[in-house]
């Protein structure tokens, strides 16, 4: 491409057909010339020397070549730009100037991450922050694994294709992936109000979700889970009691984890009549801040019966 009287080419560096390589940008000034890196990795066999663009073979090859497009839109405008400000700018200035308009920002995308998960220890549940820890850990490695450096400029549908494949190959189930997609944008938006970025929309980040499959348990079946004998594995026992609480209450596994027994068993010695002005034992849920109710069935207290511990299941992990 041709820009007055500088040449920009994009050239992938082929070493070895099979594995990956850097695709360069090649600016020519003056008999001088510039060698810049894409950050974009492809298969030499999905590389077309003469269009200097990917194949229409390659699965990605839609967003990966308006990726190019892209870059080649950032140095010519950039271009432009410098020698319309200043004519005769030498060609070592134009050529830093130029690199530095593609020089990925992920330092402020990183600072931004983190800055967001300090911000909801404040205000969020344990569980909330380890959804957004979890996915910072996917995009990492997704980052070193794949050769695509992170920033809110290249969170685009390139990086899309690239991060499903990602997440894909290393069997995430698609609600999976669609929880991540949500969470990602989450940060993002965040990021937005705060002015890390410039306003952009993500909508794109986006997967299907399939409805999960739901059975209920007879009562026959909880009685033999309630009946079964490990009193030789007492962790797993636990385990087991903790989830016929849950059965017995309708309450999720992180509020079983963290209920205050006493507040249940507490109500075995009240009079008749303060039973009678406290029908129901009310519990804050830990995800929605509403109150449940809990029946005291007799299975539930025997159950309770068992352990002196206020919270006994506060070491269980989900």
């Amino acid at each position: 491409m041709f820009w007055r009287n500088m040449k920009i080419h994009f050239y992938l560096i082929n070493n070895n057909k099979k594995d990956e390589k850097p695709i360069y940008i090649y600016l020519r000034r003056n008999g001088k010339t510039s060698v810049v890196p894409t950050q974009l990795y492809l298969k030499p066999i999905y590389w077309d020397v003469k269009k200097q663009r990917a194949k229409a073979q390659y699965p990605l090859s839609l967003n990966f070549n308006r990726a190019l497009d892209t870059i080649n839109t950032t140095l010519t405008d950039t271009y432009l730009k410098l020698i319309a400000n200043n004519p005769l700018v030498s060609d070592e200035v134009l050529f830093e100037k130029l690199k530095t308009s593609l020089k990925p920002k992920n330092e402020n995308f990183w600072l931004a991450y983190d800055e967001f998960i300090k911000v909801k220890q404040n205000t969020s549940s344990r569980k909330y922050l380890e959804k957004f820890t979890t996915l910072k850990s996917k995009l990492k490695i997704f980052e070193d694994d794949n050769h695509y450096i992170l920033s809110f400029d290249s969170i685009n549908p390139l990086f899309l294709d690239k991060f499903l494949g990602y997440l894909i190959k290393r069997k995430n189930t698609n609600n999976t992936i669609a929880t991540e997609m949500k969470n990602l944008k989450t940060f993002l938006k965040w990021a937005i109000k705060r002015e890390y970025c410039e306003p952009k929309d993500y909508s794109f980040l986006r997967h299907r979700k399939e409805e999960a499959d739901t059975f209920a348990l007879t009562k026959d079946e909880l009685r033999k889970i309630y009946n079964l004998n490990l009193s030789d594995r007492v962790e797993m026992a636990k385990s087991r009691d903790a989830f016929l609480v849950a059965c017995l209450t309708a309450l999720r596994f992180e509020d079983v984890r963290i209920l205050d027994i006493s507040k249940i068993l507490g109500r075995e010695e009240m009079s008749e009549k303060e039973t009678k002005r406290q029908s129901q034992l009310r519990v804050r849920q830990h995800k929605t801040k509403n109150f449940a109710e809990i029946v005291q069935y007799p299975e539930l207290i025997v159950i309770l019966s068992k352990y002196s511990e206020q919270q006994p299941f506060k070491d269980l992990r989900n």
